[in-house]
């Protein structure tokens, strides 16, 4: 199985929150990862979404201490969308 890593920015103009997520995340831009595996069908190669992770502030320790958090993509998508 193949396993390949995205690595993507979103920006929010204004505070958001995600299911799973306690508090409430300022605006900014945010570092997101997606990890997709290669899925050889009979005609053609896709790759399968199988995990998502956004990079949020750590809750306490020095600055630029993050968390990886991991989120569904498809909430992830609704609400970058709400942000246009």
């Amino acid at each position: 199985m193949t396993v390949r890593t995205q690595h993507f920015t979103v920006r929010f103009a204004a505070p958001f929150s995600l299911y799973g997520i306690d508090e409430i995340q300022p605006a900014g831009d945010y570092a997101v990862e997606q990890d997709e595996k290669l899925v050889n069908g009979k005609y053609t190669a896709d790759q399968c979404r199988i995990a998502t992770f956004i990079h949020l502030p750590g809750v306490s320790g020095p600055l630029g201490k993050v968390r990886l958090v991991p989120v569904d993509p498809s909430e992830l998508d609704e609400a970058v969308r709400q942000e246009d």
